[in-house]
């Protein structure tokens, strides 16, 4: 359906700076994995923040099952088209699946998967992690928060346009419609538009959620530590 809406004369000028936005916001949770890797101590996690964990992994859990079983065929169909014609042919044969387009998109569908898995693994941690205990804090590092902030705008952004996409599919598929129309072709199925629409926003409200707890964490300790500082000059 965005191959279609794309061919709309309005909307060919808004494919380039959407795809820009697009790569430029996914940059932002690599970086803030990393900056959390570099960061020194660990970031308190309160028991508050555990059903938000929980239902993040469970968001990015229904992406991966949901999407699994055709990311595999997908995957069987295009190593047994590029395979076996190819490696007979020796080092031409190996440059060939290097360089074929499907092998691209399968090592991208690959780290993909992984990238989602990691996540899950990320979000257990926090999940086990939390407590209402006190313990001493090592306050996070600049670049980890400047890629916090960045991550909770950009995917919070991301995570409310694909909420807004799903309360108004009925009139975005009336749109598709009157578009198939006006292209001479037949429209495809109102489920079709669910398909793209729910998977990506499981996927965008379950990677959201990792960043936005140590954000809330950090604020929720600034709070804490602002409201201390009266009571300890008054004691």
């Amino acid at each position: 359906m965005i191959a279609m809406a794309s061919e709309g004369p309005k909307a060919k000028w808004l494919v380039i700076p959407s795809l820009l936005v697009m790569y430029l916001m996914i940059v932002t949770l690599p970086a803030f994995y990393f900056a959390l890797s570099r960061n020194e101590g660990t970031v308190r996690m309160e028991t508050s923040f555990r059903p938000l964990a929980f239902t993040a992994i469970l968001c990015l859990g229904l992406f991966v099952v949901a999407g699994l079983p055709g990311f595999v065929r997908a995957l069987g169909v295009d190593w047994a088209a590029i395979h076996v014609p190819a490696w007979t042919r020796g080092a031409t044969g190996v440059r060939s699946i290097a360089r074929d387009p499907r092998t691209l998109d399968g090592i991208s569908g690959v780290l993909g998967e992984l990238s989602n898995l990691t996540t899950i693994l990320l979000l257990i941690a926090f999940f086990r992690q939390a407590s209402d205990e006190p313990r001493e804090e090592v306050s996070i590092s600049k670049p980890l928060a400047f890629t916090t902030k960045a991550a909770v705008i950009g995917w919070g952004l991301w995570a409310a346009f694909h909420a807004l996409r799903l309360i108004l599919s009925p009139f975005i598929y009336w749109y598709f419609v009157n578009l198939a129309g006006k292209l001479g072709r037949a429209a495809p199925p109102f489920g079709r538009l669910l398909a793209e629409i729910v998977p990506t926003a499981l996927s965008g409200a379950g990677l959201l959620i990792a960043p936005f707890i140590v954000y809330r964490s950090q604020r929720r300790r600034r709070e804490e530590s602002a409201t201390a500082a009266p009571l300890a000059s008054d004691g």
